[in-house]
C-alpha cells in the first residue's frame, strides 16, 4: 500500500490488551504459560533452522482460496469500543465458511481472541492466519505494545492450535514508502522470539517492493515463507493485464528467494475510488485501471483461475468493506480504502461472489467517483498564530551547527517507479546533504525531525518565515513541508500535539534549484494544506508554537538530484 492508503491497527483492548486477552482464555483446553518478549533481547537464531510448512489443507481439502478479514462494522473502528460481538462474528464466519476456509487478521487483541473463540465454540471450518502488529520502537507506549502485541499472539497461537494455521509478525514495516517503518533488528528479534515459543510457521507481511530487493533476504532467512502483498491495481495495470503482472511479480520474488515458498498475503480489485484525489501518490495518481464491480469480477475470476492452475495460496483483499478505513466519516464516500471488499459493509455479496450467496441480499451498484477537475482547485493558504507564546525578536536558527536534529534524516520516495535515496556526507557548509532518484512516480523526500515522538515540536512563535541556505541541484523543482505536531497520515482520525497544535500538514509553493549556494525566503503565509497527509479539517493556521518536523520532497521524472543544506532560520 501507499502512503494515502496506509491504515493504523490499533489494539482493541487498550493498554491492557495482554492481560484482557489472557483473563478469557478459559475452558476445557489447558492455559498455556505466558512468554514475556524483551524487545532488547539478542534472540538467537536456530542452530538448524528447519522450515516449517505451511499447511493450507482444513479437513484435508486444500483451502488456497483466502480471504483478509477485518471485523468492524458501520460506527466500529480497531481501538473503539464497542468492538464487533460474538453474534456479528458468528454471522461473518457462517457467511465465509460456505467458500473459504482460512483468512487472515492483522493483530492480537480483544478482537481476535473474540473470533477464535467463535470459530472453536460454533465448529466453523475456517483456519487463521493470525497477525502480531509492530511499529517503531521510538517511544515506550510502542515498545510496551510490540510487547503486547507478540506476547498476546504466542498465547492465542499456543491456544488455539487448531485454529491458526501460522502468525505473521509486522505489516509492511519494511518497504521504504511504510508509515510505520521497524528496523529490521527488532523484526527479526519478534519473529525469533515468536518462532521459538510456537509450533507453527511464523512470517512477516510486506510489498513486493520490499521482498524484491536483495536487502530482504536477512528477513527471508528467518521466515518460514515469505507472505507477500502485491496490487496491480495500486500499480498502474489494467485489469486484463493483471493476472500477467502478478504472475512475473511472483516469479521476480521466487528468484529472490528460491528456499523459500511464496504465499500472496494481500492482493485485490476496489469497486470505487476518488480520481479527483490526484496529487502525486494519491490514489487518482497512481490508478490508471478501470475500478468498479465488472472490474473486481474481472479481476477475481482471473485470479481464482490462476490460484488453481498454479496452486498458489492467495489471500484476497478482502472480505467485508470497512468504512473506518481511509479517514472514516471524514473522507467522503468516494475514499478506495473502504471499498475492497467481496462484500459492502453490510454483508451483502456484490457482483464478483453475488451467484454464490442467492439467500443474501445483493450490494446495489457500487459508487463512480467523481471525475477529476481539468484545473485543480487552488488549495486554501493557512493564516498565522495569534498565541501568548512569547514573540521572536530576532532570527532564530532552528537548523545548522549546533542545531541538529533529534534523529538522523530519514527518506521516503516511490521506490515502485525507481526513487531511491544514496547517503552522503556532509562537507563545507552543509550540515545536510542527500542524493537520490526521484523514479517516474510521485517522487522523492527527506524527512528532518525535531522531536522523537511526532506529537512534540519546537517552538517558532512569532515566525513569519522561513529561510533556508540550500544548494539544490540545477533546475530540479522542490518543495518544504512543515509538520505541526500531531501530524500523521489521513485517515487515523485523531491528531492531537504539544500546545493545541492540530496535526495539519503544509506546503510551500514550488522552489527550483540553481546548483549554486542560495538563500530560499519563503512567507509562511504562502504555505497550503497538504492534500495526501496530515489533519484533512484543522483550522488552518500555521501552529508554529509546535512544528514537528520538515520535508524536502522532490517531484518523481527529474532524475537524480541532490540538495545540501545550511542553517535553516525562522524569521519574524
Amino acid at each position: 500500500m501507499r502512503f494515502d492508503r496506509v491504515w493504523k491497527r490499533v489494539v482493541s483492548c487498550g493498554v491492557v490488551a495482554y492481560a484482557c486477552v489472557l483473563g478469557g482464555l478459559g475452558g476445557a483446553h489447558a492455559q498455556p504459560a505466558a512468554v514475556t518478549f524483551d524487545a532488547q533481547t539478542a534472540y538467537a537464531r536456530e542452530a538448524q533452522f528447519t522450515v516449517r510448512p505451511f499447511d493450507a489443507k482444513v479437513d484435508g481439502v486444500w483451502a488456497g482460496h483466502a480471504l483478509s478479514y477485518g471485523p468492524h462494522r458501520d460506527g466500529q473502528a480497531p481501538g473503539r469500543e464497542p468492538g464487533p460481538t460474538e453474534a456479528q462474528m458468528l454471522e461473518d464466519m457462517r457467511i465465509l465458511a460456505q467458500r473459504w476456509h482460512m483468512i487472515r487478521v492483522y493483530g492480537a487483541d480483544a478482537d481476535t481472541q473474540r473470533l477464535l473463540e467463535v470459530i472453536r465454540k460454533h465448529g466453523i471450518r475456517m483456519k487463521v492466519l493470525l497477525g502480531a502488529w509492530i511499529e517503531p520502537a521510538d517511544m515506550p507506549a510502542r515498545v510496551q505494545e510490540n510487547q503486547r502485541q507478540i506476547e498476546t499472539a504466542i498465547a492465542l497461537a499456543n491456544r488455539f492450535p487448531e485454529i491458526v494455521v501460522a502468525v505473521n509478525v509486522g505489516n509492511e514495516t519494511q518497504v521504504g514508502w511504510s508509515s510505520h517503518k521497524v528496523d529490521p533488528d527488532l523484526l527479526i528479534r519478534g519473529i525469533r522470539a515468536v518462532r521459538a515459543a510456537i509450533k507453527q510457521p511464523v512470517t512477516t507481511a510486506d510489498d513486493y517492493n520490499f521482498w524484491n530487493k536483495p536487502k530482504s533476504r536477512a528477513v527471508a532467512q528467518e521466515v518460514d515463507f515469505v507472505l507477500l502483498h502485491l496490487y496491480a491495481l495500486w500499480n498502474g495495470q489494467q485489469v486484463d493485464n493483471a493476472v500477467a503482472w502478478t504472475e512475473q511479480t511472483v516469479q521476480t520474488v521466487k528468484t529472490l528467494h528460491p528456499d523459500r515458498d511464496i504465499i500472496i498475503g494481500e492482493t485485490g480489485w476496489a469497486t470505487t475510488y476518488n480520481p479527483a484525489a490526484n496529487a502525486p501518490g494519491q490514489q487518482g495518481y497512481l490508478i490508471k485501471g478501470v475500478v468498479g464491480d465488472a472490474a473486481q469480477t474481472a479481476y477475481y475470476q482471473a485470479m481464482s483461475a490462476w490460484v488453481d492452475r498454479t496452486h498458489t495460496v492467495v489471500f484476497h483483499f478482502e472480505a467485508f468493506d470497512e468504512n473506518w478505513k481511509g479517514g472514516g466519516d471524514s473522507a467522503g464516500p468516494y475514499e478506495v480504502e473502504k471499498h475492497w471488499g467481496l462484500f459492502d459493509a453490510q454483508r451483502r455479496p456484490k457482483p464478483a461472489v453475488r451467484a454464490w450467496f442467492p439467500e443474501l441480499p445483493p450490494a446495489p451498484p457500487s459508487l463512480v467517483g467523481p471525475p477529476p477537475s481539468r484545473t485543480a482547485a487552488p488549495l486554501p493558504k493557512v493564516s498565522l498564530p495569534r498565541f501568548d507564546h512569547p514573540m521572536v525578536r530576532k532570527a532564530t536558527i532552528i537548523l545548522g551547527p549546533g542545531h541538529a536534529p533529534v534523529a538522523a534524516p530519514s527518506w521516503w520516495g516511490d521506490e515502485a517507479t525507481g526513487a531511491t535515496s544514496e547517503p552522503q556526507v556532509p562537507t563545507g557548509r552543509a550540515w545536510f546533504v542527500a542524493q537520490g532518484a526521484t523514479g517516474t512516480g510521485w517522487g522523492l523526500g527527506w524527512s528532518i525531525h525535531f522531536a522523537a515522538d511526532h506529537k512534540d515540536g519546537i517552538d517558532m512563535s512569532g515566525a513569519t518565515q522561513l529561510v533556508l541556505q540550500a544548494k539544490v541541484s540545477r533546475g530540479a523543482q522542490f518543495q518544504v513541508l512543515i509538520e505541526e505536531a500531531g501530524a500523521a497520515a489521513t485517515d487515523v482520525g485523531t491528531y492531537e500535539g504539544v500546545r493545541q497544535a492540530d496535526g495539519e500538514s503544509l506546503q510551500s509553493p514550488k522552489l527550483t534549484g540553481t546548483g549554486a549556494w542560495k538563500t530560499y525566503v519563503i512567507a509562511l503565509k504562502d504555505f497550503t494544506r497538504r492534500p495526501n497527509w496530515g489533519n484533512q479539517k484543522g483550522k488552518l493556521q500555521l501552529d508554529t508554537q509546535a512544528i514537528s518536523w520538515l520535508d524536502l520532497v522532490f517531484a518523481g521524472g527529474q532524475g537524480t538530484v541532490r540538495a545540501e543544506l545550511g542553517p535553516v532560520t525562522a524569521r519574524p
